[in-house]
């Protein structure tokens, strides 16, 4: 049976940068002073920290939290009530830290991909991040579907959240193949979803512990990677 749909990661794989958590901190600190003068950098970091011990036990499951809920611990350590426009406010201040560019060669890619294929994105992310990249980007109306952890609770390498991308392409795993850059959470579990893969391999990059049915060192190389298997 042919290939009929590509999922794909996004960050690490059509997308690199990331959150500047240096820049970040400093600017949530001082809004939330903002609204609470008398929070001490003792205070800030005992909540920070208790929020990010939260976020990699819910995470150590394969499960994962939204942002919202994520932040109003944050903000209820600290004793500020974490309404509606406080959490906007901290999502703006976040989003202002973190930059992405997309990778070279990403675009003529997907071009290239999509008149053959169905084309998903399944990403592990708290904040939504993936989606507003493809947004930025306009390669949104790429995709088919658009499956994120913090949507649905579930993250990579966890295969439930394949599944959920293969039933939203109304595709088998047989007749699908994921591409990422992570071999425990893209090849690991697209291949427990039953998915062929292809890993693009980072200089410097994991061990492969797990084997991927094929390796890429760009995203540029894979529509002919694809048509090998796809044959």
């Amino acid at each position: 049976m042919g290939i009929k749909a590509v999922t794909l990661d996004v960050g690490g794989t059509i997308a690199e940068g990331d959150l500047n958590t240096e820049s970040y901190l400093a600017d949530l600190l001082n809004y939330v002073r903002g609204i609470k003068r008398d929070v001490s950098t003792k205070e800030f970091r005992r909540a920070t920290n208790s929020m990010l011990m939260e976020l990699s036990r819910v995470r150590s499951e394969n499960m994962e939290m939204e942002f919202n809920d994520l932040y109003s611990l944050f903000l209820n350590k600290l004793k500020i009530v974490p309404t509606k426009e406080v959490l906007e406010d901290v999502r703006e201040i976040y989003f202002r830290n973190f930059q992405q560019i997309i990778v070279s060669g990403a675009r003529e890619m997907l071009l290239e991909l999509k008149p053959r294929y169905k084309l998903a994105v399944v990403s592990n992310t708290m904040s939504g991040a993936p989606k507003l990249f493809l947004i930025k980007n306009n390669l949104l109306e790429l995709f088919d579907a658009v499956v994120l952890s913090c949507d649905i609770g579930i993250r990579k390498p966890d295969p439930k959240i394949f599944h959920r991308a293969l039933e939203k392409l109304n595709v088998g795993p047989e007749e699908a193949i994921h591409v990422g850059d992570s071999l425990l959470y893209d090849v690991l579990g697209a291949k427990r979803a039953g998915m062929k893969t292809v890993w693009l391999k980072k200089e410097g990059g994991e061990d492969a512990s797990v084997e991927p049915d094929l390796t890429i060192g760009s995203i540029s190389e894979l529509p002919e990677v694809i048509k090998a298997i796809d044959c």
